[in-house]
Parts: C-alpha cells; sequence; structure tokens
C-alpha cells in the first residue's frame, strides 16, 4: 500500500473499477486505495513469481499500462495499477 493512501470500502469505489474487475479473468482479488495523488488499484494474480519468465513480465506490463490508460480515460485519477502475486509486487504502472 502507497504511504498516506486510505483503504476504500467497496461502495467507495469508483464503479468504472467494479465492473472492469467483474468483467477480468484471472484476477482472484483486488484492493482500492486512495493517496492525494488518485487511486491506487492493485490486483492478485494467482501464479507464483517463480513461473514468471520474461514474456509474462512484458505481458504484466503492457497490462497495467492499458489498464491504466483505460481508468484515466473514463476519468478516474489513477496514482498507480500494481499487479502482484501472492509473494510480492510483479508489475506496476505509475
Amino acid at each position: 500500500m502507497t504511504t498516506g493512501a486510505t483503504a476504500l470500502s467497496p461502495q467507495d469505489e469508483p464503479a468504472i473499477i467494479k465492473i472492469f474487475i467483474s468483467k477480468s479473468k484471472g484476477f482472484k482479488k483486488y484492493w482500492v486505495n486512495y493517496t492525494p495523488d488518485g487511486y491506487v488499484l492493485t490486483m492478485l494474480l494467482p501464479i507464483s513469481i517463480s513461473l514468471v519468465d520474461a514474456a509474462t513480465v512484458r505481458s504484466h506490463e503492457l497490462q497495467a499500462q492499458q489498464i491504466r490508460g483505460m481508468l484515466e480515460s473514463y476519468g478516474i485519477p489513477m496514482a498507480m495499477v500494481l499487479i502482484r502475486s501472492s509473494e510480492g509486487v510483479l508489475f506496476s504502472a505509475g
């Protein structure tokens, strides 16, 4: 979680984030926090860091950037998009 971030309850999340996550495949969980710089969206993938190769890294880096761009196109101020495994952050767009 970003320093100074405030965890949001589900009813306080922007609706477009809920819609996006409900249509996304492969994310086990997600969290939305708010900072003075915008929202921080963290998504949990069901993969281990040990299974990540260079192609997977590039694919998820692009995915994080696309997610951020899509949410910003709806007027959602994004501070960061994080894609992580249970062991830690794998990819970010911030």
